[in-house]
Parts: structure tokens; C-alpha cells; sequence
């Protein structure tokens, strides 16, 4: 029945996320709220609503399996540890949505809710793993108050800094998601296999339509969330440090294409150009076919070093 739900899960995701995103982009377009309207200063610029619908559609596909869950028997989805990770994650959404229509007046007060943020999954895991013995605090969970909060903070910071490119974002947490939810196939956590195979058929079909359509936004609350939810499946399943060999890729993005493909957008907007341009787009697609390429490769590394931890 375990399998049957997450199959449910995964198909539900993918058949909601086909059938609303674009109805929902052609009635962004339609509104004309995507971009700010110089016209009307009072407008605001929503950048981030297929982002908000991408999160709004993971919670409701997961509430539904929640509720058949009721009527069903031997199911071993954690369900303590699947509510504090909402709660995490809707926090995390919010702070994203706010970045995007207000923009945080620093990184430090962002990171300062980032923190907030953390504390129930944080609190939920070290609860999970006998936090006190014989009275005293267990001192092999200590670096649990470290790793959870690195992990999410870096996930979600790491996947915020793809800005302009989705289908790059895509295209490596959709190979993450895969590789993860291999892993917790092994360890037999149906609750990650639950997130994973949610959040899987949102981020598949988005990197499809990416392909083939004109490109759709995930904004600050759609990049913010992605990172959180891989990085919260990784963590209840205990795969952390296969989870930070899967995030390597993006590293190389950072060190490789972030500045140089910065510089190109900004010199591209003064010249009104747009952020396209035949040399622009040849880079990025030689970037997007090197990196998923390397999230492939780093995904195997990640499930070796699994097998042998």
C-alpha cells in the first residue's frame, strides 16, 4: 500500500501540475501582472506565482494522500516528521515570496527567518533521535543543530542563485529528486519517497513545458522551496552527505557561469537588448548540457558513497 500511495502521489502531482500551470501562465499573461507596469507604480511585480502554485500544488497533493492514508492500514509514513517538514518548508515559501514582491533590506534579516524556519524539522529530528539518554543529551545528535540548518540554508541559497535559468534549475532537481528518492527506496522511508515523488512529478513536468514552451518563473518562493524540500527529504532520510555531493553542481555554476553570465544580462538590459542574445544563448546551453551532465555523474558518485556509508 506504501508503493501504491507514493505512485498516486507522483501521478497526482504530474496531472495537476499539466493541467493548471498553463492555465495559470496564460492568465498571468492575460492580467499582464508578470512584470511591473511603469505606468502604474502602484502595481506590484509578481514574479513568483508559478513558484507559489508549484508549493500550493506539492501541500495539496500530499493532504490527499494523507487523507486516503485514514482509510487505509500499514502505512509507515511519518507523519510527525512529515508536518514539522511542511511547516519548515511553508515558512521558507513565505520568505520568498516576501523577497520577491518587498525584497528583505538585508541578507541578514532573510537569514535570520531562514533560521526561524528550520527550528520545527530541527526540533523534529533530534526528537526522532533519542535527544536525551539516561537524562543527559545524547551527544551523537549534536551534529544535528549544525548539519540541518547548513543543509537547508545552503540547498535553498543554492538553488535561489539559478536566477534566470530554469531549465538549468530544473533540469539538476530533477536528478537530485531521482537520486534521493532512489536512496530512500533503500531505507525503505516511505515518508521521503512521499515528498520525493510529490515534488518529482511537479519539477518533470515543469522541465518539459521549460523545453518545449515559453519559460515560466518559479521566483524566489519556487527556488527558496525546491532547495528546502530536497534538502528536508534528505534529511529525514539521513542522506546528508550524499545530499551535499548532489549539490556540487551548483557550486561549479557558482564558480564557472554566475558572474560571467551576470555581467552579460546586465550589459544586454542597458543596451535594451532584453537578457537573449545569440552568443548568451549559446553559452547557456553549452551550461545547461555540461551541468546536467555533471549532476548525472556527481549522482553516481553520491550513490556510491551511499551504499558504502
Amino acid at each position: 500500500m506504501n508503493w501504491i500511495l507514493v505512485t498516486i502521489a507522483f501521478l497526482l502531482s504530474s496531472t495537476l501540475s499539466f493541467t493548471l500551470f498553463p492555465y495559470i501562465k496564460n492568465w498571468i499573461e492575460k492580467k499582464k501582472i508578470r512584470n511591473e507596469d511603469n505606468n502604474k507604480f502602484k502595481k506590484p511585480r509578481v514574479q513568483s506565482l508559478e513558484g507559489l502554485l508549484s508549493v500550493l500544488l506539492f501541500f495539496i497533493v500530499i493532504s490527499i494522500i494523507l487523507t486516503i492514508q485514514n482509510f487505509t492500514d500499514d502505512i509507515n509514513i511519518n507523519t510527525y516528521l512529515l508536518f514539522t517538514s511542511f511547516l519548515s518548508i511553508a515558512v521558507i515559501a513565505f520568505i520568498g515570496f516576501v523577497d520577491d514582491i518587498l525584497r528583505f533590506p538585508t541578507h541578514l534579516i532573510r537569514n535570520i527567518f531562514f533560521i526561524c524556519a528550520i527550528m520545527p524539522i530541527l526540533t523534529a529530528v533530534i526528537n526522532q533521535n533519542n535527544p536525551f539518554i539516561d537524562g543527559t543529551l545524547n551527544k551523537s545528535n549534536i551534529y544535528l543543530f549544525i548539519a540541518v540548518p547548513v543543509v537547508i540554508i545552503v540547498s535553498s541559497k543554492l538553488f535561489n542563485g539559478v536566477k534566470s535559468f530554469n531549465k538549468i534549475n530544473l533540469a539538476l532537481g530533477s536528478i537530485i529528486t531521482i537520486a534521493l528518492f532512489i536512496m530512500a527506496v533503500f531505507e525503505e522511508n516511505y515518508t521521503s519517497q512521499l515528498i520525493l515523488s510529490t515534488i518529482g512529478g511537479i519539477i518533470i513536468f515543469l522541465q518539459m513545458y521549460n523545453l518545449t514552451n515559453t519559460k515560466l518563473s518559479l521566483g524566489k518562493v519556487g527556488r527558496f522551496s525546491l532547495g528546502a524540500i530536497v534538502a528536508c527529504a534528505a534529511i529525514l532520510q539521513n542522506t546528508i552527505i550524499p545530499f551535499l555531493i548532489l549539490l556540487i553542481p551548483y557550486l561549479v555554476y557558482y564558480f564557472l557561469y554566475k558572474k560571467s553570465f551576470d555581467r552579460e544580462q546586465k550589459r544586454l538590459r542597458s543596451l535594451n537588448i532584453g537578457n537573449d542574445s545569440p552568443e548568451q544563448t549559446d553559452k547557456f546551453q553549452n551550461a545547461f548540457l555540461y551541468l546536467t551532465l555533471l549532476e548525472i555523474i556527481f549522482s553516481i558518485v553520491a550513490l556510491t558513497a551511499y551504499l558504502k556509508l
